[in-house]
């Protein structure tokens, strides 16, 4: 049984996951195997942007901000950010049942 979710902005940094690996990850998780999981099929992950450490150059020097920042890829500020991640977007997302 599949249905459609929202909502329809929902951003990962985790890399996408065939439905095969999907149920051998179920399988062979120890914590995936409790049932505390639920697996989406999405139709469209589009790149909305990166993520990393985002420098800012001060009067005082450069600045690193603390944590993780997202930027959309339109975002001015991303000529400052040393990128670690892709974010996706997903569109079109439903629930998928991985019982076997």
């Amino acid at each position: 049984m599949t249905r459609t979710v929202g909502p329809r902005d929902s951003r990962t940094v985790q890399p996408p996951l065939c439905e095969l690996h999907a149920r051998q990850a179920v399988n062979q998780c120890p914590h995936l195997g409790q049932g505390e999981h639920v697996a989406l099929r999405v139709r469209s992950p589009r790149l909305w942007g990166t993520a990393g450490a985002l420098y800012t150059l001060t009067a005082q020097g450069w600045h690193v901000h603390p944590g993780d920042v997202w930027l959309h890829k339109c975002d001015a500020r991303r000529r400052g950010l040393l990128a670690s991640k892709l974010v996706r977007e997903s569109v079109g997302v439903t629930v998928v049942d991985l019982a076997p």
